[in-house]
């Protein structure tokens, strides 16, 4: 049932000491999913509009959730998996109604996700407030028939149809299997700092902010 999303959480609370004001552990596991649908093009080896499945996740986390140094700094870690079935991916087709090479969403019959987070938020002086956030990440794709398109005679005939996609302009159509392959689009580093600070005024208050984003190592489409 697509509607059916369960989710349990436990958690632990705890006194600081000298330098910890309180803080929190966490496990929780929850689910959900994303709708299926019909894909942006036709599929090149049936003709018609292909169908996707919905995606389904399970995410498992751990956590801690700290304040310290008398409440002048928050600091959040979190450890995850998150299991994929049929998670949606975008592929490349080729529409054979007129030949034109068309994006294709099929599902990755299993994929995960594992990684680590952490945030700290400072407040060294009144009104000025400090953001630190990181991520890494490792996304890995275990099971995944796609279709895609391939220069003719590049993949084995027996895994490709050929198509036409113009005036003596042929490729090749062809089934691949993708598993084992990183997880598009997942940046393995994600960093984020962000500064502002209050200025009361006359007029009322104006808060300055600077942010700034760094991802590393996206694994590509």
């Amino acid at each position: 049932n697509d509607d059916w999303n369960p989710m349990g959480s436990i958690q632990y609370l705890f006194d600081g000491g000298e330098y910890l004001d309180n803080g929190n552990a966490y496990f929780t596991i929850a689910t959900g999913f994303l709708s299926g649908g019909m894909s942006e093009g036709l599929d090149f080896l049936t003709g018609q509009l292909a169908e996707y499945k919905p995606e389904q996740a399970t995410n498992y986390e751990i956590g801690v959730k700290a304040d310290a140094l008398e409440s002048t700094l928050r600091l959040n870690t979190a450890l995850f998996y998150t299991q994929y079935d049929d998670r949606q991916l975008v592929g490349i087709g080729v529409n054979p109604t007129n030949g034109t090479i068309a994006s294709v969403t099929n599902n990755a019959a299993k994929s995960s996700i594992a990684g680590i987070e952490i945030e700290a938020l400072w407040l060294p002086v009144t009104n000025l407030e400090i953001t630190f956030n990181a991520a890494f990440n490792e996304g890995d794709i275990e099971e995944f028939d796609d279709v895609t398109v391939a220069v003719v005679g590049e993949l084995p005939a027996q895994d490709c149809v050929l198509v036409e996609i113009g005036p003596t302009r042929f490729v090749d159509g062809c089934n691949v299997d993708r598993s084992e392959e990183d997880l598009p689009g997942l940046p393995k580093q994600v960093y984020y700092l962000a500064a502002q600070y209050l200025v009361e005024t006359g007029f009322g208050s104006v808060t300055p902010r600077v942010d700034v984003t760094y991802k590393k190592d996206i694994n590509g489409c």
